[in-house]
């Protein structure tokens, strides 16, 4: 393997927050600019786990994925607990036909 095959996720990670470096402070981001940010940050096939500390803050990042530029955003893999699913990707997954996996749902509303 050379050595760019070991380096390629550092090399991708770094890239990436250099890329969103404008929008973040120390390790915050505004909120007004997250929008932003994940349109930079986010690429075809990348998985993402609406996820945090509460239920309010998986909302918040659920519906500001949603508001993303399906021209930039899109071919997102997005794993879902049963148990919690917030209300903006379920209200998007809950109008797709069943049958088919939780990305697959959401990734119309998505790409566009």
């Amino acid at each position: 393997m050379t050595e760019s095959m070991w380096t390629r996720r550092r090399v991708d990670k770094h890239d990436r927050l250099s890329a969103i470096a404008r929008y973040v402070d120390g390790k915050l981001i505004d909120p007004a600019r997250l929008r932003d940010a994940l349109e930079v940050l986010l690429r075809p096939g990348d998985r993402v786990a609406l996820e945090g500390d509460n239920q309010k803050q998986a909302d918040f990042l659920s519906r500001t994925l949603a508001q993303c530029d399906p021209g930039k955003v899109n071919g997102l893999h997005m794993p879902s607990s049963r148990g919690s699913t917030s209300q903006g990707i379920g209200s998007i997954s809950s109008s797709r036909p069943t049958g088919r996996s939780h990305s697959s749902r959401c990734s119309p509303v998505i790409r566009g």
